[in-house]
């Protein structure tokens, strides 16, 4: 049963670039973290009632520093609209859409990832 709502959850977090093998190693990786750490339903609660209440809308206007919004196409878990949203608020920001990425974008497209954010880096490390 557990390792069902891993595999459902890793169809949720990804992008569909990834193999079914690919997946299936998450997946496994995910239940290794389950039974090595635990997975305790209180703190998922509280983390989603967090998020859920998170709205620093007033905080975000004014921040100063440059800010790398990155999202996936394919994010199935974070509505996309909530990133172009954020890019908008924040004074400074640079919206970047990651083809074929989920919500988790490290794992399918890590690379991908990894370059877009060093090439970010690099163009904004002059910029403060």
């Amino acid at each position: 049963k557990g390792e069902e709502l891993h595999r459902r959850l890793v169809e949720v977090l990804v992008g569909s670039s990834l193999s079914d093998e690919a997946k299936a190693d998450i997946a496994r990786r995910y239940a290794d973290i389950e039974r090595r750490d635990g997975m305790y339903v209180g703190t998922t609660i509280k983390q989603l009632l967090g998020a859920a209440r998170f709205t620093p809308i007033c905080e975000l206007k004014t921040m100063k520093v440059p800010t790398l919004v990155v999202y996936g196409t394919e994010d199935r878990f974070v509505p996309v609209v909530n990133s172009i949203k954020l890019a908008k608020l924040l004074p400074r920001a640079k919206l970047l859409p990651l083809a074929g990425a989920g919500h988790e974008a490290s794992l399918d497209k890590g690379p991908e990832l990894a370059k877009a954010v060093g090439d970010w880096l690099a163009a904004n490390a002059m910029r403060r």
